[in-house]
């Protein structure tokens, strides 16, 4: 497909707990036509919303950036 998944991986924080836990933070899609990539976030319900505080941009490094920098908190909390 014409998406990537970004999810974070946590180790168990308590010792009766034998699995790490799994969450999706963020989604890449990839546009053919305009040759873009639009970020996008989940919701509590893993739901995929669009991200709308950057704009869709062919350059995939300012969309991870975005993520990274996290201004909203959305991403990593």
């Amino acid at each position: 497909g014409n998406s990537v998944t970004i999810f974070e991986n946590r180790a168990p924080w308590h010792p009766d707990m034998k699995e790490w836990t799994s969450m999706p933070i963020a989604q890449i899609r990839y546009d053919d036509k305009t040759g873009k990539w639009t970020l996008y976030c989940a919701d509590r319900n893993d739901k995929w919303h669009e991200y709308y505080d950057i704009e869709p941009t062919k350059n995939i490094g300012e969309i991870l950036a975005e993520i990274d920098e996290d201004p909203t908190g959305i991403f990593w909390g």
